[in-house]
């Protein structure tokens, strides 16, 4: 099993500001660079090729939570220099299915997004035939600010890990030790989220996730 890598979500929206705090993330240890959501539909794909322009040699993924129009959607992902394309898995079954030769041709990664789904198990396992090379999972917020109160969420991700086709992603924990659990558990890469409140220690941050990830891993 490989050891888990650490993706840093780029929450803030400035761009200026987000390519520099990309930097310093990769250069404390961070593997990938994740461009949320938001930051896309502010910026468009400008973002990413700024991004790759100044870390061509960091992992790109694009949280762009496509839904449909894939193969067109996926092309333009990749010409901005992204390494994998998230779709969400609300996505027409089919239609991943019809265009997944010309993702993998492309040389695209990608990554179904389990955002929203109440039963994710489930969902997991109705999905895993489609091949992705990642799961993403993102704790619900109500959760992940008391994670201690629901150890439920623990034993939902070890099923994931357990009964999923791909390496799982877990994203939207706060602290390091929910992160060394994870680790232990089996999760494939785990994601932070920087945005206004953890800016200014970004460096201390991603030194102090990456040993827990050393500290975990079998």
């Amino acid at each position: 099993m490989a050891k888990p890598s650490l993706h840093v979500s780029l929450g803030v929206l400035d761009v200026d500001k987000c390519i520099k705090l990309a930097t310093k993330a990769f250069l404390s240890g961070a593997e990938v660079i994740e461009i949320s959501n938001s930051l896309l539909k502010k910026h468009g794909i400008y973002i990413i090729s700024e991004i790759r322009r100044a870390l061509p040699k960091a992992k790109i993924y694009a949280d762009t939570k496509t839904i449909d129009n894939i193969e067109e959607e996926g092309k333009i992902i990749y010409e901005a220099g992204a390494d994998v394309f998230s779709i969400h898995a609300s996505v027409d079954e089919e239609e991943v299915l019809n265009r997944l030769s010309y993702i993998r041709k492309l040389g695209l990664e990608f990554s179904l997004d389990l955002t929203g789904f109440k039963d994710v198990l489930s969902k997991v396992l109705s999905i895993s035939y489609l091949t992705p090379d990642y799961f993403y999972y993102k704790i619900p917020e109500n959760i992940s600010k008391n994670i201690s109160d629901h150890p439920e969420i623990f034993r939902i991700i070890k099923d994931l890990v357990r009964i999923s086709s791909a390496p799982l992603i877990i994203a939207g924990l706060n602290d390091p030790q929910s992160y060394s659990i994870c680790v232990r558990l089996g999760v494939g890469s785990l994601s932070i989220l920087i945005d206004e409140r953890n800016i200014n220690n970004i460096e201390e941050l991603v030194k102090e996730f990456k040993k827990a990830i050393e500290i975990s891993f079998p």
